[in-house]
This record gives C-alpha cells, sequence and structure tokens, in this order.
C-alpha cells in the first residue's frame, strides 16, 4: 500500500496526527505495539468536533486519502453554530468516531469512560451512531489505568456499550517515555492484547 501523504493542521482544534492501519471493510486494524512509528503517525487527521472546520477537514481527508476521526462528546447537543456532535460524525461520515467523556469548554481529554448513570444513553447513542454511519468504527476513549494495573474493566464496558474500538489514553504512558521509562508497557500491552483477545480495535492517543 502506497504510504499517505501527511495533512498539515486544520483551522479546527486538530489535536494530533496519529497512525493507524487498515483492516476489513476499510475498517482500522488492531494496533501491534502501543508505540506507532513515526511514519504510520503520519496518516490520520485526529480532529475535536468543533465548527465549521470540520467538514473542510473531512474533505480534505478524502481528497488525500487519509483516515479521519472525529473527536467528540457524543452527548453534544447542536448550539449555533454547532450541529451536535451526532449530527456532525453523520454528516461527516469518518473513518473512525472517538467517544469521549469532556465537558463542551475542555482543550483536551484528560481521563475516559467508566460506567454511571450515563451508560443506557451512551447504549442509545452508539447504537444510533452504527446504524447512522455504517462504515465508521465507533471508538471508546479509555483510561490505560486503574489503580496502576492495566484497566481490563474498560474492555468489558466498551463490550457493554457496543463499541467496536477503544482508544487508549496514554498521557502516563507519554510522560515517562520522556524519561526513558518503559516499565508500564507491559500493562499497556496486556490491556491491548487482552482487547484484541474479545475482538476490540485497538487505538492509542498519543499525546
Amino acid at each position: 500500500m502506497p504510504r499517505r501523504r501527511q495533512v498539515a493542521r486544520h483551522t479546527d482544534q486538530v489535536r494530533h496526527i496519529s497512525g493507524k492501519s487498515q483492516g476489513p471493510e476499510g475498517r482500522p486494524a488492531p494496533v501491534k505495539s502501543p508505540v506507532p512509528s513515526a511514519a504510520a503517525r503520519r496518516r490520520r487527521l485526529h480532529v475535536q468536533a468543533r465548527p465549521p472546520a470540520s467538514r473542510s477537514a473531512c474533505k480534505i481527508c478524502n481528497e488525500r486519502d487519509v483516515e479521519f476521526n472525529i473527536e467528540g462528546n457524543p452527548f453534544s447537543e447542536p448550539v449555533d453554530p454547532f450541529q451536535g456532535y451526532v449530527n456532525l460524525v453523520n454528516r461527516c461520515q469518518p473513518d473512525q468516531a472517538t467517544l469521549v467523556p469532556d465537558l463542551p469548554n475542555q482543550i483536551t481529554s484528560d481521563h475516559g469512560w467508566e460506567s454511571g448513570y450515563h451508560d443506557d444513553d451512551l447504549i442509545n447513542v452508539i447504537r444510533n451512531l452504527n446504524n447512522l454511519c455504517k462504515k465508521t468504527s465507533i471508538s471508546l476513549f479509555v483510561d490505560n489505568l486503574k489503580n496502576n494495573n492495566p484497566n481490563l474493566e474498560a474492555i468489558d464496558y466498551a463490550l457493554k456499550v457496543g463499541a467496536n474500538t477503544i482508544e487508549i489514553h496514554t498521557g502516563t504512558f507519554s510522560k515517562l517515555i520522556d524519561l526513558s521509562d518503559y516499565s508500564i508497557k507491559p500493562k499497556l500491552e496486556e490491556l491491548i492484547h487482552t482487547a484484541k483477545d474479545k475482538n476490540l480495535m485497538v487505538n492509542a492517543d498519543m499525546i
């Protein structure tokens, strides 16, 4: 497969560009390592759901054959000019929709989903997204550790609510890598392999 071209940062709130390969039916394949290569990280445009530039970013990705991922809170309602997260995803039909438990004014995600009062609503939103976007992978943003152990509960929770992908929050991992400390790697690998064994696809949110 030819190497995909990098897309420059867009005027929307683009978080980062990270790597992910393609699996069957154009859906993203599971990662094989918690540390994607530098080349791989140039293949994916990751953008927060903010008006009005998301559609422009989607157009750029389609033109350049770059995978498009829209991240946002699935419960975000339409507030002019923002059309609401579900409506935006339906209109853009991205390769992936990453659901995060962020506040509307939050710049970056700092925690993942856990079971709570929102469970039934989250199940309904994911069911709706799956019906509206047949080729979009629905990903749940999750913490990599819980009580300093692999957050295996997140895998069962993702399956419970109907997601087919998890996006691992690797903030702790990234900070340790800067210190040349790889002690967390076996824990991440356990989380990834357990998810793959349960037929969940895995992405790593490298920040």
